[in-house]
């Protein structure tokens, strides 16, 4: 799959997402993983999480970082269809200590809390994997 290059505008306040087995949706957009941060869409880099950690299943502080961008109320992480994304402890403890709420569940459900979340005019930020 082609990687998708960074959202040139950024996305509605209301846009909608869709999840299916390794693509993402949005718009006429298809990602494999995202993070929606500040109202933008962008591409995970999978290969460098992979190249420091042995799999790209692993959410680390600079991820986190990024899921603070714009200090949301809301952080949703979407593990993945089976719960094999992981948070690492230290990314873990700076989303849990932002003043936001921090959600993680299967990506299915992080997709469509992420959907009324969004419709419900709540500011926040989202990383969903695609996979397992």
């Amino acid at each position: 799959m082609a990687k998708a290059k960074h959202s040139k505008t950024p996305a509605p306040v209301n846009e909608r997402f869709s999840l299916e087995w390794g693509k993402i949706r949005s718009s006429n957009e298809v990602f494999e993983d995202i993070i929606f941060a500040a109202e933008k869409i962008i591409p995970r880099e999978k290969d460098l999480i992979r190249e420091k950690y042995g799999t790209s299943h692993i959410v680390d502080r600079s991820e986190a970082f990024l899921l603070l961008d714009g200090h949301p109320d809301e952080i949703i992480v979407g593990n993945g269809f089976e719960g094999a994304l992981q948070l690492t402890a230290e990314a873990r403890t700076l989303l849990e200590r932002s003043k936001a709420f921090l959600f993680v569940l299967h990506s299915p459900e992080a997709v469509d809390l992420l959907n009324k979340s969004l419709a419900e005019g709540k500011k926040v930020n989202a990383l969903i994997h695609s996979t397992c």
